[in-house]
């Protein structure tokens, strides 16, 4: 099952009123569908292990939404003082 469709790490949780990436639906969303994942696995250890991997690229992708921030003020930092973009 593709990552998207399971709400893994590529599933995007957008606010309609403010128009921002929800951080807390998409949390909320991924933590449902692995613990339906794994508690419908009834032990087989294949279901176990997509649970285990949708949960690790779940945490990829929250990790890396809470670091977006930082990595772009650093990408601009880096070009603005080298003088290659005028930010």
């Amino acid at each position: 099952m593709a990552s998207w469709a399971a709400g893994g790490a590529n599933s995007v949780s957008w606010s309609r009123s403010s128009g921002r990436f929800d951080h807390r639906r998409s949390v909320l969303v991924d933590r449902t569908v692995v613990a339906v994942k794994y508690e419908t696995a009834l032990g087989r250890q294949e279901g176990v292990m997509q649970a285990k991997e949708i949960l690790i690229h779940a945490l990829k992708g929250i990790a890396l939404a809470a670091l977006a921030p930082a990595l772009v003020a650093l990408v601009k930092w880096v070009l603005g003082s080298a003088g290659l973009c005028g930010f």
